[in-house]
């Protein structure tokens, strides 16, 4: 393994500071890191559970069990997976729902 001293390091481009991550497409800065891809993946999650069952049950009913689902994330340190969970448990909790009218 080399040995890398201080003075072995490369600097960054002029004008880009080389402490701080590069910004990510879609990102917004003053937000926490990753909360604009969430929001924009549960925003999406919630269309793609709407398609699913509004024809079945009430939107609004819809609408209040994705509300739910979500809220249970809320403040959740680790946010990336939150979008998935949350398509999950709601349509877990829509199908029980529709199997229980059914």
């Amino acid at each position: 393994m080399p040995d890398v001293s201080p003075s072995d390091t490369r600097e960054a481009p002029h004008g880009v500071d080389s402490k701080r991550a590069p910004d990510r497409p879609g990102s917004s800065q003053g937000l926490p890191p990753g909360q604009p891809e969430v929001d924009t993946e549960l925003h999406a999650v919630k269309h793609l559970v709407h398609e699913e069952f509004d024809d079945q049950l009430d939107p609004g009913a819809v609408d209040e069990t994705l509300s739910r689902v979500t809220s249970r994330f809320e403040g959740a340190p680790v946010r990336v997976f939150v979008p998935l969970l949350v398509r999950r448990y709601a349509r877990e909790e829509l199908k029980d729902r529709l199997r229980d009218i059914q």
